[in-house]
């Protein structure tokens, strides 16, 4: 009831003021002999940068309220790991290590895992034993140099912690 009030308060004003604007527009029209020149008076259109800042603050609050519905729900772990000593957590920590994505193992995990890849090769009579030496500087090389990085570069198996294949290792081998 009040806010129909005072809706229509701000339509009669506005509308109040839209007449006196056109008034004096026509007024402005017909120049009179003492005034050749005058400036035209802006038409009034309320608190725009008060409304505008309203908007903005409504769209912006729309805005965070999609986001947060769209925010991605959080990974539950399906089982709680306990220890009950140093060696357990140990042992825990040597089996899981190499269960990642190839970029998230360091440097040191890399190498260890190349050296298992290379063994594998000679076990597969892919590459002889005097060769092993050779193969595993050229493949630390490059590692070093991010040759080994992409997925497309090299094919590991994070559930399992083994490399599957290199590509690039099949054209030195030939």
């Amino acid at each position: 009831m009040l806010f129909e009030t005072l809706k229509k308060d701000i339509n009669t004003f506005n509308l109040e003021k839209s007449l006196e604007n056109s008034k004096k527009t026509l007024e402005l029209e017909i120049p009179s002999e003492n005034e050749n020149c005058k400036k035209p008076v802006k038409e009034y259109r309320g608190n725009q940068h008060d409304l505008d800042t309203y908007l903005n603050t409504i769209n912006y609050m729309e805005y965070v309220k999609n986001n947060r519905k769209n925010v991605r729900k959080t990974q539950v772990i399906p089982q709680e790991n306990t220890f009950n000593d140093i060696s357990s957590l140990q042992t825990h920590f040597e089996k899981n290590q190499f269960n990642r994505k190839w970029s998230r193992l360091d440097r040191f995990l890399k190498k260890i895992k190349l050296d298992e890849f290379i063994t594998k090769q000679i076990t597969e009579n892919n590459i002889t034993i005097d060769k092993k030496k050779y193969y595993h500087d050229i493949l630390i090389r490059m590692l070093d140099n991010k040759k080994l990085n992409k997925k497309s570069e090299i094919i590991y198996d994070e559930n399992n912690g083994y490399i599957i294949n290199i590509p690039i290792f099949k054209s030195l081998i030939s």
